[in-house]
């Protein structure tokens, strides 16, 4: 028998209803939309655990959740990932009793990875997710203790503030996805004793100072001894604590590039692997320095050197291939250990002049002598004027030093024009008992030549 239109349209529109009567009282759950799904509590977890292979679009966590939460079976999210609780100066900011998220399966989110005042949460494991397309980004996660994410390899960005986080599980990050054009990682806070797998693969992390630099502080991270960093390029590498070894590149990568290296504080040593065959350094700076005894300078290409106010340093290395640094800019200052007395250390030359113009020369507070430049006065010897000093020339010997430093040769390079800038040169006698600092510091104005008062 066949129904009028309007009956058949009724019971059409009946159906669902009577299903979802049937599923109630037959006890047969109705699958859930894995499109934007909520998670509030285990029920919900399990729900999504059973149904969900996929989530199409984001998944978020209600902002008071309390209960370990386990999403074994959920292969992808194509959307976000996020939670955001409530700040501390909230007057309803309990803190629940620890819990855990977790899933096994995880391996792709398509958006990013947010979780903001994530109150309670103890434990985040995902250990099979290889690729956050967008940021991971984990702030005011107080209560964290471990990050499991053993095999993430890309992601847009990353940065985590989690004091408390002690264990972490990774193997390396590869590359980044570009989803914010410019990649970097950054750490506000954790308790970790180790961030190499950050920075040991050959990563191009080619934004500026500001949007890829990367900075490793004592004051977040205060835990870090040791930092192996292997990036092929970086706009700024900044280490700042005390008592951290620093080593450039690893067997993964042949060909560094640094914008910018900066030390401060108390950082032991800075080497560079055997693996790396050409290190390019824009400008180094080490500055408060009180660990480190030897400095060497192993780059195959360097802008600008200033070291300033590291008292322990005693010895600085300036490898051969400096010969061919173009407009150097040099500083060295008040580093009272450091003995700049010869370019030899015995039978080996530990220090070697660019053959080129330098755009300064800077050096004061410093024991220094004359045998320090020979070689840089051998280039401009029987008149050859080609190489200059294009800026500054000012040495300033130690006040103390009991070693002579004449400034002669110095003041005719400057009638000649090859110290072409500025020029200030303090002369001192050898004493073996009582230093004897002259009143002779060269100073030179548009045309002329004057004996200055002394510095000190």
């Amino acid at each position: 028998m066949r129904l009028p239109a309007q009956v058949a349209a009724n019971t059409a529109t009946a159906i669902p209803f009577w299903l979802s009567l049937f599923s109630v009282f037959s006890g047969t759950a109705i699958a859930i939309d894995c499109t934007n799904v909520t998670i509030a509590n285990a029920n919900d977890a399990a729900d999504v655990r059973k149904t969900c292979t996929v989530i199409t679009g984001s998944l978020g966590f209600a902002k008071d959740l309390s209960v370990d939460i386990n999403l074994d079976g959920v292969q992808e999210i194509k959307g976000d990932v996020t939670h955001s609780g409530c700040e501390e100066s909230w007057d309803d900011c309990a803190i629940p009793a620890p819990f855990s998220i977790s899933s096994s399966t995880l391996t792709r989110i398509g958006g990013a990875l947010s979780f903001y005042y994530f109150q309670g949460l103890e434990e985040l494991s995902f250990p099979s997710l290889t690729e956050v397309y967008g940021s991971v980004s984990l702030k005011r996660l107080h209560q964290l203790k471990t990050l499991d994410i053993t095999k993430l390899a890309r992601l847009g960005y990353f940065i985590i503030e989690a004091a408390n986080l002690t264990k972490l599980e990774h193997e390396g990050l590869r590359g980044f996805t570009g989803q914010n054009k410019y990649g970097s990682v950054a750490f506000n806070a954790a308790a970790i004793t180790s961030v190499d797998s950050f920075f040991n693969y050959p990563i191009q992390a080619n934004g500026s100072a500001e949007q890829s630099g990367v900075t490793i502080s004592g004051d977040y991270l205060p835990n870090i001894k040791s930092l192996n960093f292997a990036w092929a390029t970086a706009p700024l590498l900044w280490v700042s604590g005390d008592n951290i070894n620093v080593t450039l590149g690893n067997s993964k990568v042949s060909s560094m590039e640094i914008g910018s290296l900066v030390l401060k504080g108390n950082i032991t040593s800075l080497a560079r692997d055997s693996a790396v065959k050409n290190l390019t350094v824009g400008t180094f700076d080490m500055e408060g320095d009180n660990s480190m005894e030897a400095l060497d300078i192993s780059f195959d290409q360097l802008s600008g050197l200033s070291v300033s106010s590291s008292d322990n340093l005693q010895s600085i290395k300036l490898p051969s291939s400096a010969r061919a640094w173009d407009n150097l800019d040099l500083s060295i200052s008040f580093c009272k250990s450091l003995d700049l007395s010869s370019e030899y250390d015995g039978k080996e030359q530990v220090w070697y002049w660019p053959e080129k113009n330098m755009t300064s020369i800077s050096i004061i507070g410093v024991n220094i002598t004359n045998d320090f430049f020979d070689s840089f006065l051998d280039y401009h010897a029987n008149g050859n004027n080609t190489l200059k000093v294009l800026k500054e020339f000012s040495v300033i010997p130690n006040r103390v030093q009991k070693t002579a430093f004449n400034c002669t040769p110095f003041a005719e390079l400057k009638e000649r024009g090859v110290l072409a800038g500025t020029y200030q040169c303090s002369n001192v006698t050898a004493s073996g008992a009582s230093p004897n600092y002259l009143n002779g510091v060269w100073h030179y104005g548009i045309a002329s030549v004057a004996i200055a008062f002394s510095l000190f």
